[in-house]
């Protein structure tokens, strides 16, 4: 039986580790990288809004939500804590800043220094009211394991007949980079929010200022805005708001 070239390449780099951690430390040099068989796209406003309807359980709901309004990536999303988002949230700061543990700013898949939005807080509060997050310091924000949010969400888009080259959770993350890119915010903003740290002038000189960095992400939440509570924004007002975003600045 012959793996998937993903599959493969995640086996090689996980013996490698394990090798070097165990003192073998003079392994000869390889070529690790992946190659994509496939583009993906990232999901529609739409599709967000359709996936948001089929769910029935908060939990799966609250994980879309904060996946499309925040970008960050799954296992970041499952890792968070009730403190990272404590502060904001308290105090009724909006949007709420998902303050993370340093860890998670470092490496090629790090973090990005960001938020989220009215969707999120809002369904969030309900969870805690009905008992289904706790509102302490170190309880999880999805209290689930990672494969039974995927089964749910997958599930619910066969279901509905959703394009099946959408990744099923990092179609979300690519939603927000997207959203981001219709609100035309500045680039090397942009690149901390989402995580693309890898760039010198993003990992050394950008201002990583929160609420310099909160207002950037206010302005493009317009773009971002998701909700299950009223239809679906038509899309030419969508590719209109920025224009008028704009024209509001203008001087007069």
């Amino acid at each position: 039986m012959e793996f998937k070239p993903a599959i493969q390449f995640c086996y090689r780099v996980a013996l490698r580790s394990f090798l070097r951690h165990n003192g073998y430390n003079s392994l000869p040099k390889t070529d690790l990288q992946y190659v994509s068989q496939s583009w993906h796209r990232g999901y529609k406003r739409g599709e967000i809004q359709t996936l948001l309807a089929q769910l029935r359980k908060k939990h799966h709901r609250l994980f879309v939500l904060m996946a499309a309004e925040s970008g960050l990536r799954s296992h970041v999303l499952m890792e968070l804590r009730y403190r990272h988002v404590m502060e904001d949230l308290e105090n009724g700061t909006a949007p709420v800043a998902v303050r993370l543990d340093p860890r998670f700013y470092v490496g090629k898949k790090a973090a990005g220094y960001t938020f989220l939005g009215s969707g999120s807080v809002r369904l969030f509060r309900e969870c805690i009211e009905q008992g289904l997050v706790e509102a302490r310091a170190d309880a999880r924000l999805i209290p689930r394991s990672y494969y039974g949010v995927w089964a749910a969400i997958h599930r619910a888009s066969r279901k509905v007949g959703l394009d099946p080259s959408v990744q099923t959770c990092h179609g979300f993350r690519k939603y927000f980079e997207n959203s981001l890119d219709d609100a035309n915010i500045d680039h090397e903003k942009k690149m901390i929010i989402e995580g693309h740290l890898a760039g010198t002038r993003a990992k050394h000189y950008t201002d990583r200022d929160v609420e310099q960095l909160r207002d950037v992400y206010r302005r493009a939440y317009p773009f971002i805005r998701l909700s299950i509570d009223s239809p679906v924004q038509p899309r030419r007002e969508n590719e209109n708001l920025q224009q008028k975003i704009c024209g509001s600045r203008s001087p007069t």
